[in-house]
């Protein structure tokens, strides 16, 4: 069967190299996808799916994978209508060195009022594509509902505390309190609700960088940060100042959940939601609606569209296991083998398989497309009478309605996350 008609292909993903990214061979984007990467180079994302900044190819003859699929709609399924031709998701993997942004990302409605607001840069799917791509990022106006899923131990910040302990610091940081005006301060203490703390969220957000500054130097004089009880915290704060010096990001550690992920462990974040990866060893398996939309207020050298950030959020505060996942066991098994990552949003769920060495698993066709990514060791995927060899780093794609076999090598385990959709 030839590549061009087969329903499981082998795609070349992309790679983007953030300054945020880790450098050289320590990156796993690296070591997945760069054959001799540069010590120098900040290797932070690699992209699998049909997003016009970054869309994958096809590995045999380099044709673009939103192309094929247009010319092939079948391999798409139902998705082939909702989503216009193109994969409902973006999948990635980051390898993470130093903290994120504080960002989120806007609904479907404010993503196409941003983008008829500001066309320049928010500007419409179309255009895209006569875009250059250093233009293109934060530039769609879908939205951006993502899940993370730990491949190494890491710590985010997620969704806003309890408004109780968010009143706790206010009370006990006198520095974070300086930044919000006293009529502020005094009605959300006296009712901490959404609406007041609404007003104490845009107040630090939108204080004077000069003001944030002599807090933050304030806070951590002789970079003692005493004033901080908890020590984990007091250290995370210490060394997010280091990382961006004088930034206001550095207070929404006391505002935002603190969240730390073993490997397998996931988190979801729908529209509105405030969040940031922090600090680990970081490499990320995550998955989202295709869009590359993102309000950064933060802790980021980028520019910073705070009035919209405010304006996007949900406000919606409370314990930080809202925000995780809980895997399910695949087609029912009771075994380890594939568990199923899935939030509450349609574009997308993920299945991670790990089989021990020798171990093979029939996998049920999905309904939608999917795209496989080989994390760590060898093996193959079975269609039919038809195979594709998989190594660490290769990408597949799988169409509508096909079951494969994944089949592991002698040597080690293989461990596969695939993104779907039904």
């Amino acid at each position: 069967m030839s590549s061009s008609t087969a329903p499981v292909f082998e795609i070349t993903p992309g790679v983007q190299k953030y300054a945020w990214g880790k450098h050289g061979a320590a990156s796993k984007v690296a070591q997945l996808a760069v054959s001799s990467p540069d010590a120098g180079t900040p290797y932070a994302e690699l992209w699998m799916g049909t997003h016009p900044a970054l869309p994958s190819t096809l590995s045999n003859g380099g044709v673009p994978l939103g192309e094929h699929l247009r010319a092939h709609p079948e391999l798409l399924g139902d998705a082939k209508e909702t989503y216009a031709g193109d994969l409902p998701f973006l999948f990635k993997i980051l390898s993470i060195e130093t903290a994120l942004s504080i960002q989120a990302h806007p609904d479907k409605t404010f993503a196409r009022e941003l983008h008829a607001a500001q066309p320049n840069v928010y500007k419409g799917a179309s255009a895209l594509l006569h875009m250059r791509r250093s233009d293109i990022r934060n530039a769609d106006p879908n939205h951006k509902p993502e899940m993370a899923l730990a491949l190494t131990p890491f710590v985010a910040l997620c969704g806003f505390r309890p408004l109780a302990e968010i009143a706790a610091f206010l009370r006990t940081i006198p520095q974070l309190a300086a930044l919000v005006p006293q009529p502020v301060l005094a009605a959300f203490l006296a009712q901490p609700d959404a609406t007041t703390f609404k007003d104490v969220f845009a107040a630090i957000m939108t204080a004077a960088p000069s003001h944030v500054k002599s807090q933050l130097d304030a806070l951590l004089v002789d970079g003692d940060a005493s004033a901080i009880d908890d020590p984990q915290l007091r250290e995370m704060v210490r060394e997010i100042e280091k990382q961006y010096p004088g930034d206001v990001g550095v207070f929404c550690l006391f505002l935002l959940n603190i969240v730390r992920l073993q490997p397998g462990e996931a988190i979801f974040l729908g529209a509105g939601e405030p969040h940031a990866y922090i600090s680990g060893v970081i490499d990320i398996v995550e998955c989202m609606a295709t869009s590359d939309n993102v309000l950064r207020a933060g802790l980021t050298p980028k520019a910073r569209d705070v009035a919209a950030l405010l304006r996007s959020l949900t406000y919606s505060s409370g314990l930080p296991d809202v925000h995780r996942v809980v895997p399910s066991a695949f087609q029912g098994e009771s075994t380890q083998t594939s568990k199923i990552y899935d939030p509450p949003v349609p574009e997308f769920s993920v299945l991670a398989t790990r089989l021990a060495p020798g171990g093979t698993e029939e996998q049920r066709p999905f309904k939608g497309p999917s795209v496989g990514i080989v994390t760590s060791g060898t093996g193959r995927v079975t269609w039919g009478a038809d195979e594709l060899s998989l190594n660490e780093g290769t990408v597949f794609f799988v169409g509508a309605g096909t079951k494969v076999t994944l089949s592991a090598g002698k040597a080690g385990e293989l461990v596969v996350h695939r993104a779907f959709n039904e």
